[in-house]
């Protein structure tokens, strides 16, 4: 199995939010014990390190992104693919562009 996780899944783990962070902590789980595979956006390492850096700071931030770096595949995020997300009609531009 494949899975493409939206930034806040992410943010729910490392940022430890509630009510969400059992749920994306399972999603987390099935890529770290290898029963799925994982992707993230590119943009989602600066998003994460943007809310990490301001709660928990630098150092911790980073950490995040190894991890991230370690566990999940990183989808690139180029021209293209900014104008179908300009173009998509999704109200979500963020969205549109993972």
């Amino acid at each position: 199995m494949k899975l493409f996780l939206d930034t806040n899944i992410v943010l729910d783990v490392t940022a430890e939010r509630q009510p969400f962070q059992a749920d994306a902590e399972r999603v987390v789980a099935l890529v770290e014990n290898r029963d799925a595979a994982a992707a993230v956006s590119a943009i989602s390492y600066t998003t994460v390190h943007y809310v990490m850096s301001k709660g928990m700071g630098q150092e911790e931030a980073f950490e995040a992104l190894r991890i991230m770096r370690r566990l999940f595949e990183t989808v690139p995020c180029d021209a293209d693919i900014i104008g179908t997300a300009m173009d998509s009609g999704l109200p979500d531009f963020e969205d549109a562009v993972q």
